[in-house]
């Protein structure tokens, strides 16, 4: 670095450490007068600028400090610290955080340094983990209250078709025409829905339809189930698919397990029981039991990677995709319980 008639070269050192931590020159006009100095600040001493080398005194001491800042549009040095050059200045204490900020701190020891770094670094981790857990917690509330009440929906409508027999009647000789719009609007709603999932009261509103035309057309099955003799055996599905989701959700909540690795597994085995299904209905075979076993068994599967995921993975805004999710799983799986239980009785 060359030295020029403005300004001296001035190096601070760490009390005892004989490494340099920077270069600077010091400008008594406020002005550079070497262009190539590359140092973001000026380092002096007790509030006073330094000119020449440091001293063995200045070395020792620990209020090495930093009171000017370079800014390198203006090319000056602008001051950082009211009444920085105040005799007795406290020196500054040590930021913990990001190195981004405009002042470079330099603090009395190494030791100190690291001290407070690590206390500041534990204090906002251990700050983040309580907000995040906070948050998580409430955006599992959330999710539950927005499934339990879809849940009593459909449960309503699947027992009131059974149970009025002129409705049940109805639905069963002239119903199927509102069946296939109801499943049409279905997925109309769900493609809106992961549209608009967190355009709110939109995604409320999709919500609501979708939970609808889900409902009657569950409750169209059960009607059907119920008319074919299989009452009973709807009661035990419903029985059944409740114990199965209680028992799966509190095993994931309290495992330690990871298991996002079931993902590709049951997107896969989703696929083949669609494909399997179209085969049957365009060949005209039977799936049977076997079929419903593995639909069963699958999203049973999906009630615990959902789990996983609205425990672990999901972003707290995304609480309408996430009921949805783990509503479909407990739908799905009644279906199949239900045609398990009504293949086993024949």
């Amino acid at each position: 670095m060359n030295k020029e008639k403005e300004g001296s070269l001035s190096r601070a050192f760490m009390p005892d450490d004989s490494a340099p931590i920077c270069d600077a020159f010091v400008v008594q006009d406020g002005t550079i007068a070497d262009s190539t100095a590359e140092n973001a600040a000026v380092l002096s001493w007790s509030g006073h600028e330094t000119e020449g080398a440091a001293t063995a005194q200045q070395k020792q001491s620990n209020n090495y400090h930093v009171l000017q800042n370079y800014d390198e549009e203006s090319n000056k040095f602008i001051k950082t610290r009211e009444e920085a050059n105040d005799e007795g200045a406290p020196a500054p204490s040590s930021y913990w955080g990001r190195f981004n900020y405009p002042v470079a701190q330099v603090v009395a020891t190494r030791e100190q340094q690291e001290g407070e770094y690590q206390e500041g670094v534990h204090h906002v981790i251990a700050s983040a983990e309580v907000d995040d857990r906070q948050i998580r917690h409430a955006f599992i509330r959330k999710v539950y209250l927005i499934l339990a009440a879809q849940m009593l929906l459909t449960f309503g409508v699947c027992a009131v078709m059974p149970l009025q027999k002129p409705l049940q009647t109805y639905v069963l000789e002239q119903g199927m025409p509102l069946y296939w719009a109801s499943v049409l609007v279905l997925f109309v709603s769900l493609f809106a829905l992961f549209v608009y999932k967190r355009e709110y009261p939109i995604n409320f509103l999709l919500l609501g339809v979708f939970t609808l035309a889900m409902s009657y057309s569950v409750g169209m099955i059960t009607a059907m189930y119920d008319a074919a003799g299989y009452s009973g055996t709807i009661i035990e599905a419903v029985f059944i698919t409740a114990t199965v989701f209680l028992v799966l959700t509190i095993f994931t909540l309290q495992s330690k397990w990871d298991f996002s690795f079931l993902g590709a597994g049951l997107g896969m085995g989703l696929w083949i029981l669609l494909l399997w299904s179209i085969l049957g209905i365009i060949f005209g075979f039977q799936t049977g039991y076997v079929y419903a076993l593995a639909g069963s068994v699958l999203f049973s599967g999906y009630i615990i990677f959902d789990t996983y995921m609205l425990a672990e993975r999901h972003d707290p805004q995304d609480y309408v995709v996430a009921a949805i999710e783990l509503y479909l799983d407990i739908v799905n799986l009644f279906l199949f319980i239900l045609r398990l239980l009504s293949e086993s009785d024949r």
